[in-house]
């Protein structure tokens, strides 16, 4: 299996739609009413694809349905979860959306999102299990609703963490009535493992709320990531419109914000400039990705929160597909330091997806797609990407929305990949060895020190095995299933190296 897998990878230029997947590359899916919106994806370690979002009416105050779709690794709908492969929560019948999604270590699904309580927005988490039932372990039925409070007008979810604990963490924004009403603050929430009340977030609360930069002014957390030293680094939308900027901030592992010297601005061009995806890089630095107007770009940030100069030109890089207007959603590491990013396009007569792939460094990848971009016209009438996973072989899935005005439907397309294939040399590896590779089931590392550590990442970046190192050479007798895996060497304050090598 691995090795057809490999054939069918290097046969086509990295970037291609794979004709395999669904339809011709492409599965449009219908959640149930005429208006179905996704915000988020994430891939199962067994490839399945779950989807969330909402579906309903139109309006501020029409009922909306939250609900997750799953699929099949290859673009199928996977019927034997929930009903005819959909779970939907209606909530009070109010206005109900999944923003995101993840899945926990034992394999159950974690979504976050909006619901309406009294009239008010507030955040609340659903935990299934493998077959899309409610998991009553978690807060009796599955579901667990953010409390409001006196001085919190509402909560919104953006982004949720499952933490080593067991906890979850949601990130977003509240409402918060400091000086101005309808204050945004940068908010996280957390649930214990079995969906009570975390006592050591927000002084018993469960809730933080930060002014980022103390300036009275909004700041919406969009996303954010958890470093392996615990901390949290987010992105925002910060400031008031017509003049928001993008956001960056490091929080400690309870959500608390630590410092100013760990935050900062940063400013595409004149206009609102929305920091929607956070990318964290093995040493620690970021890249923002975001959009202002009809533009898109990224942001390279070093760990305290200066510009990366070295990034794109000066610390930013221009995302231009063609001469179109753009907009950024969405933003993942693959192996070996590539960043992947999506969202829509428009040259006045054709609206459609687009996938891109940049270096590490900012620029884009000559190697994938046509000049580093792959783009895509979902469906009869375009649409744009919302959001991107790995597959376990490195193949590329995004899903996004598409449909006409007051109509919508979701989409799912898979892109061919060359995490498999060899043809991008892995970075700083020159004085690394791995022997054999592929291997079958000792790995041994050539070019180690004593005192170093190495770690196994599959293909969506999970750390699943870790080893101390040895002089001249380390061996890893590790169980894993097939596929391609990143072993990173660590060692002292060393820059990060990295091999790529395949288990049979």
């Amino acid at each position: 299996m691995l090795v057809s897998c490999a054939v069918t990878l290097a046969s086509a230029q990295p970037g291609t739609i794979d004709p395999t997947f669904g339809s011709g590359g492409e599965a449009i899916i219908d959640a149930g009413t005429g208006y179905d919106l996704v915000w988020d994806m994430a891939i199962q370690p067994d490839d399945k694809i779950v989807l969330v979002g909402q579906f309903g009416g139109i309006g501020v105050s029409a009922p909306q349905d939250a609900f997750i779709i799953r699929y099949n690794a290859d673009g199928t709908p996977d019927t034997g979860f929930g009903t005819n492969g959909q779970v939907t929560w209606t909530g009070t019948g109010g206005q109900d959306r999944l923003m995101a999604v993840t899945i926990d270590a034992q394999g159950r699904i974690v979504a976050a999102g909006e619901t309406q309580v009294g009239g008010e927005t507030q955040m609340f988490v659903l935990r299934l299990l493998a077959d899309g039932s409610f998991d009553t372990s978690y807060s009796g039925d599955g579901v667990a609703t953010r409390a409001g409070s006196s001085f919190n007008d509402g909560s919104y979810t953006r982004d949720v963490v499952c933490m080593p604990d067991g906890g979850i963490m949601v990130f977003g924004y509240a409402h918060w009535n400091f000086s101005q009403p309808n204050y945004n603050a940068v908010s996280f929430w957390k649930t214990t493992a079995t969906g009570g009340i975390d006592p050591n977030v927000g002084g018993g609360s469960s809730a933080t709320h930060t002014d980022l930069f103390n300036d009275d002014l909004s700041d919406m957390g969009n996303s954010v990531a958890l470093r392996a030293d615990g901390r949290f680094v987010a992105c925002t939308t910060s400031g008031n419109a017509p003049n928001q900027r993008m956001g960056y901030a490091t929080f400690d592992g309870n959500g608390n914000h630590l410092l100013t010297d760990v935050a900062n601005y940063y400013d595409l061009s004149t206009g609102n400039d929305m920091a929607r995806s956070i990318v964290l890089m093995p040493d620690d630095r970021c890249v923002l990705a975001g959009s202002v107007g009809y533009q898109s770009g990224l942001v390279g940030v070093m760990p305290n929160a200066s510009g990366d100069l070295s990034f794109g030109t000066d610390g930013v890089a221009d995302v231009q597909v063609g001469s179109s207007s753009t907009s950024l959603y969405a933003a993942i590491r693959q192996p070996w330091d590539k960043v992947l990013i999506t969202g829509g396009y428009s040259d006045g007569s054709i609206v459609g997806m687009f996938l891109g792939r940049y270096n590490a460094n900012g620029t884009p990848d000559a190697g994938f797609g046509t000049n580093g971009f792959a783009t895509h016209v979902p469906g009869t009438v375009g649409g744009d990407g919302r959001a991107i996973g790995l597959q376990s072989d490195g193949r590329i899935i995004v899903c996004g929305n598409t449909g006409g005005l007051g109509s919508a439907d979701l989409f799912l397309v898979r892109y061919t990949n060359d995490l498999a294939t060899g043809t991008t040399p892995a970075p700083d590896a020159s004085t690394l060895r791995a022997f054999p590779n592929p291997f079958a089931q000792v790995l041994t590392v050539h070019g180690t020190s004593a005192h170093g550590q190495l770690q196994v990442v599959d293909a969506l970046g999970r750390t699943v095995h870790r080893a101390r190192t040895t002089d001249a050479r380390t061996e890893l007798p590790v169980e894993l299933p097939a596929g391609v895996y990143t072993v990173r060497y660590l060692h002292g304050t060393d820059a990060p190296r990295e091999l790529r090598v395949v288990k049979e």
